[in-house]
């Protein structure tokens, strides 16, 4: 996607050996905001599903770089995966970490070094 730089730590014929993988990242969208995105791969096909519920299907085999959206063109393949997704999300729900109350917040030092940068106000 463009709106994101990231490179693949993951060779595609290794993905193709792994199975179904779930990711879940975050990332500054255009408000600079901090936002959710989860991602299903099923080699050869990767569902990423933004915070707003738009999602996008790319096939990796063929398109790497995701740069050719085929979420229109494909939409059984976007719906079997987003029920995976999200049963599998539901299922793992309940192992979620929540902070303790009274969790450490950032030192001040930080918060002055990402204020200076922009991520924080």
């Amino acid at each position: 996607p463009d709106d994101i730089q990231a490179v693949s730590l993951v060779e595609p014929d290794r993905l193709s050996e792994q199975g179904a993988k779930i990711i879940e990242g975050y990332y500054l969208n255009s408000e600079a905001r901090m936002e959710v995105r989860r991602s299903l791969i099923r080699y050869p096909f990767e569902l990423m599903v933004e915070q707003d519920g738009v999602k996008k299907l790319y096939d990796l085999e063929q398109d790497p770089l995701e740069l050719a959206d085929l979420s229109r063109a494909e939409p059984e393949i976007v719906e079997r995966m987003a029920d995976e997704l999200k049963r599998t999300i539901e299922a793992l729900e309940p192992l979620k970490i929540t902070p303790k109350v009274g969790a450490r917040r950032m030192s001040k030092e930080l918060e002055k070094q990402l204020k200076a940068l922009g991520y924080i106000k």
